[in-house]
């Protein structure tokens, strides 16, 4: 929206420069872009917010200027003589789609003259970038930049009978409009309409038929109000966007096409010669009626931190021409002006306020977080997580917060608490805060599948939320996801398909990574979510704080995945505050590692991570790693059992074992695991 300052003038009176006026216009919300020079004026192009249509003309940001510098506001004039009582010529006017037009006004000018406007106002409209066309044209488009309400003028003498009716369109009914152009129009449409024929669009364009040219001398001046959604649709549907539409649409001022009919006659007969012959019809069927809205002092100090001070709310309402009918125990009763379409809630009212106390002078306070506070070494923590997934190939994703609850369930590593809901939710079916991430991955895998996206590795670290006890549970998390291959077949190295024991080896090493110790895996087979046997649940002080594993097939199915997908979730909470794992270097040992092999058999509910886990708490300085080398399960193989080939590997930092004392370790080895664990040599 373009503003001349010196058209500004005509309305309040300005000593400030135009940078002073752009500053204080920015701060009251209506954003000025660029400040040019247009020969002796100066144009604002201002960036008007489509909720503010009462500021796009120069009345309505003088009001908003005249209350933030406390000046008077004048307003343009219409005539004081009395208007005729009986028209000189038979006019009627008659409303037929009154839920689409609540008000039409207009009246019959005679005599007028079409020429040239003057040059005043041939400049100014220039200035604002409109572009003059003949008197009776260019004064419309002055009182809609002036007042911001469209107008129309049609040649009197060619509407069949005299009549205006404003109807809907006839199914198929034509119309050539002034831009020479024929629509087909459609029941939904809304016309103005003489006796027999549609003659303009209702707020998008006039039509050709009743076009004011050189012969015309009698007009009638056109000024209503059109339902905003009305307007939008037939334009859309038409392909037509015109400066009337464009402020239809928004929001016209219900109260604001006399005072505009008025202007706009004032104008011509001053300058086209013109004499008003008739009376100012207005046809009103559906009156405005203001709302009442009720402004708590108290919520004030809420909103925005200040204390109400009545003298100050009350003059700044009023100057805003809002009407103040009450005040009543720290309460006003306010009601709107009919041009601020943007107001309805005591919310917007302290909008009001706020603006013109100024959004600089308000108190700088921090609202209240319940959220823990997010440290320097929290933040260290999830950057060397993510390091570590970087390395480890897999890319990082976000996913959304808001689930369904049927999702959610689905990919629950358990059902404490309960979902949160969303009080306004984006989507009807994604009601809930997310209690968990794998959720959001699986469908990220799957899009990625659907998209022919081969060897994929993901991971998210993010919040989840359950409602335990009546509080908010926010618990951090890492979802990994992965399907395809992490070595892609090679001359020197053949493929490799990511995997259960993959994926054990992603999380160990991430465990490793955080400086987390004294970890336990165990089957995960009553993780629904995962394939019985090709899962585990890994737990720390007795409390589990992850799953991984295979997808289980069932829901894989119901996914349509066409591969297997490996996923994993881990609980951050107790990690992260961990401190930072503590590095200490020593020399490699420059004497040999001796090994032994040891094969036996073992119960099946015995892994072999617990016998890892049992021989390094023997604090065996020599025991320096245990691995296994094979697992078996056979006919040869008693039923509940399974055959284990594990190896010993030691070594002395100081000297070489000898095989005496290697001999004597493994001894002291075996004897604690048919102790410990019951087994049986092969």
């Amino acid at each position: 929206m373009k503003i001349s300052l010196n058209w500004l003038k005509d309305f309040i009176m300005l000593d400030e420069s135009s940078v002073d006026l752009a500053h204080d216009l920015s701060m009251l919300g209506l954003a000025v872009d660029t400040v040019a020079t247009v020969g002796p004026d100066e144009i604002l192009e201002l960036d008007i917010t489509a909720n503010r249509p009462d500021c796009l003309n120069h009345l309505g940001v003088a009001r908003e200027l005249s209350v933030a510098y406390g000046v008077p506001l004048r307003r343009p004039g219409v005539p004081t003589a009395p208007l005729p009582e009986v028209a000189a010529v038979p006019v009627e006017i008659s409303i037929a789609g009154e839920d689409l037009c609540f008000r039409y006004c207009g009246l019959v000018i005679d005599g007028v003259r079409l020429q040239p406007s003057p040059q005043w106002l041939q400049e100014r409209l220039e200035a604002v970038g409109q572009r003059p066309i003949n008197n009776i044209v260019d004064i419309t488009n002055y009182v809609l930049q002036e007042l911001g309400h469209p107008l129309h003028a049609f040649d009197f003498r060619r509407l069949k009978q005299g009549r205006i009716i404003v109807r809907r369109a006839r199914r198929g009914e034509k119309i050539e409009t002034l831009d020479r152009q024929v629509r087909i129009l459609t029941e939904e449409m809304l016309v103005i309409a003489d006796a027999e024929d549609a003659v303009a669009l209702a707020g998008v364009m006039g039509g050709a038929h009743s076009e004011v040219d050189e012969g015309s001398t009698s007009i009638l001046l056109e000024s209503a109000w059109f339902l905003p959604t009305s307007v939008r649709k037939t334009a859309r549907q038409l392909g037509m966007n015109t400066e009337a539409s464009y402020h239809f649409e928004r929001g016209a001022d219900l109260e604001m096409p006399p005072y505009a009919l008025l202007r706009a006659a004032t104008l011509m007969t001053e300058l086209a010669g013109g004499e008003i012959v008739s009376p100012l019809i207005d046809v009103y069927p559906r009156r405005h009626q203001p709302p009442e809205i009720t402004l708590r002092a108290n919520q004030l100090r809420r909103l925005i931190g200040i204390d109400a001070i009545p003298d100050f709310v009350e003059k700044t309402l009023q100057r805003l021409e809002f009407q103040v009918v009450g005040y009543d125990d720290g309460a006003w009763r306010v009601r709107p002006p009919s041009f601020r379409v943007d107001v309805s809630l005591e919310a917007d009212l302290i909008e009001e306020i706020a603006r013109f106390q100024g959004y600089d002078r308000l108190p700088s306070t921090l609202p209240a977080f319940a959220a823990a506070p997010v440290t320097a070494r929290l933040t260290r923590q999830r950057d060397r997580l993510r390091m570590y997934m970087r390395e480890s190939g897999f890319q990082e994703i976000l996913t959304n917060s808001f689930v369904s609850t049927r999702r959610d369930a689905e990919f629950s590593m358990d059902n404490r608490g309960a979902n949160i809901p969303v009080d306004n939710p984006l989507a009807e079916e994604e009601p809930f805060f997310r209690a968990n991430l794998l959720g959001g991955m699986v469908e990220t895998l799957k899009f990625n599948e659907n998209n022919f996206n081969q060897n994929v590795r993901l991971f998210e670290i993010g919040a989840a939320y359950r409602l335990e006890d009546e509080k908010i549970n926010e618990r951090h998390r890492l979802a990994v996801g992965a399907y395809g291959e992490y070595i892609v077949h090679k001359w020197m190295a053949r493929n490799q398909p990511v995997d259960y024991f993959y994926l054990k080896g992603v999380i160990q090493g991430l465990l490793e990574r955080l400086g987390v110790s004294g970890f336990t895996l165990a089957p995960g087979d009553d993780i629904a979510f995962l394939q019985p046997g090709h899962a585990a649940v890994f737990s720390v002080d007795g409390h589990v704080r992850g799953v991984f594993g295979l997808l289980n097939q069932k829901i894989s199915r119901d996914w349509k995945f066409r591969q297997d997908i490996l996923l994993g979730e881990v609980e951050l909470n107790s990690f992260l505050s961990l401190p930072e794992p503590a590095f200490a270097f020593r020399h490699l040992s420059r004497f040999p590692q001796v090994t032994r092999d040891l094969s036996f058999t073992v119960d099946n509910k015995v892994s072999f991570g617990t016998i890892k886990r049992g021989l390094f708490g023997l604090k065996i300085p020599e025991i320096v790693d245990v691995k296994l080398l094979d697992l078996y399960k056979g006919e040869d193989v008693p039923q509940g059992r399974r055959a284990l080939t594990v190896r010993l590997v030691f070594q002395d930092p100081q000297r070489t074992l000898t095989d005496r004392e290697a001999d004597t370790l493994r001894d002291r080895v075996t004897g604690f695991l048919v102790k410990e664990y019951e087994i049986r040599f092969r």
